[in-house]
């Protein structure tokens, strides 16, 4: 098997004739895509009955994880599950069934450890996965098992792959390998490009992998030799989506708030309402000011080492209006509001009222 492994750097690939001269002529394509998946929800239970209890006394248990996913066009959907799938009598794990519906219970597909194809048509689907085993330890590791959905890309998406004579090809852009005849005993390299970002299939998200075929050479009547797998000796080709670009626009302020949880960006949001409306209420009576006084030790109790609030309720001090000398006006706030910022053990600076 070949796998890219999602970057730019190309594969090294070498063919070599054994008995008698052969034209090498390599093609690959990718036409089918995984995309992964974790549970949305896992339900551990013990099976209540006497069936399922072992000879030494020992009660199964049951674990149902439940995926969910969303078809935006019909499509033929096989689950793979690698950890699990094509094992019965070397694996530890019980019943491995799987069975996929709809948002109206509507039952689509079942299947076991050997999973088959299934023909879905366009809407939002769950598919429940079915584990048992007499330890607890064991199914608790299972809780966030991946599985992938494999289907298979439509014409207009699949991807031919480029072949280069040398490892900077595919950036240089020339070099470009067609075909060689190779001579028994020599080995010949050449290089496999990985496919451009930009015809990636729009249903490729990042940690998908793309799946297809690559061979060495066509058969020699017209008409075939198109698709890989049907040459005399083809093999598997993989391919790691990696991350996707990011726009430079919304990278620059957006990157780093868009990896913050959501209720951390929910609590950043009250805080800024909070400091608006702070700094735009008024101080015109000795009522108000003590009122404004009162709701900045609140907001300063509420967020101590926040610079910006500090600045807010520097700045509505001096904005009051009824100080005309500004040196009275400092020595006032020194005395009264006891206004003082000092150094901590950190070696950072406080405000404090």
């Amino acid at each position: 098997e070949v796998v890219l492994d999602g970057s730019e750097a190309p594969i090294r690939i070498e063919a070599e004739a054994l008995l008698a001269s052969e034209r090498l002529a390599p093609t690959a394509t990718l036409n089918k895509i995984r995309v992964p998946y974790r549970p949305t929800e896992a339900k551990l239970c013990t099976l209540p009955t006497n069936r399922d209890k072992l000879p030494s006394g020992k009660q199964i248990l049951a674990l149902t994880l439940t995926y969910l996913f969303k078809l935006e066009d019909g499509a033929e959907v096989k689950p793979h599950i690698p950890l699990l799938n094509n094992r019965i009598y070397d694996t530890k794990f019980e019943s491995q069934f799987y069975m996929i519906s709809d948002t109206n219970k509507r039952v689509y597909a079942m299947g076991d450890c050997y999973p088959a194809s299934s023909q879905l048509p366009k809407g939002e689907y769950s598919l429940r996965l079915y584990l048992r085993h007499d330890n607890v330890q064991y199914l608790e590791k299972m809780k966030q098992l991946v599985l992938f959905l494999e289907r298979n890309l439509e014409e207009k998406d699949v991807i031919p792959l480029n072949f280069f004579s040398e490892p900077d090809g595919p950036v240089m852009g020339n070099g470009t390998f067609k075909y060689s005849i190779l001579v028994p005993g020599i080995k010949e390299s050449f290089y496999l490009s990985p496919p451009n970002k930009d015809k990636l299939p729009k249903c490729s998200s990042q940690g998908s992998v793309l799946l297809g075929a690559i061979s060495h050479g066509k058969l020699s009547y017209a008409g075939e030799g198109k698709n890989p797998q049907k040459n005399p000796v083809s093999y598997q080709i993989s391919y790691v989506v990696p991350p996707s670009k990011i726009d430079e626009d919304k990278g620059k302020g957006s990157s780093s708030a868009s990896t913050k949880p959501m209720a951390e960006r929910l609590q950043e949001e009250i805080r800024e309402a909070k400091i608006k409306v702070f700094g735009s209420l008024k101080q015109d009576s000795d009522e108000d000011r003590s009122e404004w006084k009162k709701l900045a030790q609140s907001l300063k109790s509420e967020y101590p080492k926040y610079t910006p609030l500090l600045v807010k309720i520097l700045e509505s001090l001096l904005s009051r209006s009824n100080i005309g000398d500004k040196i009275h006006y400092y020595e006032k706030v020194s005395r009264i509001e006891s206004i003082f910022w000092y150094e901590n053990a950190d070696g950072s600076l406080e405000f404090a009222l």
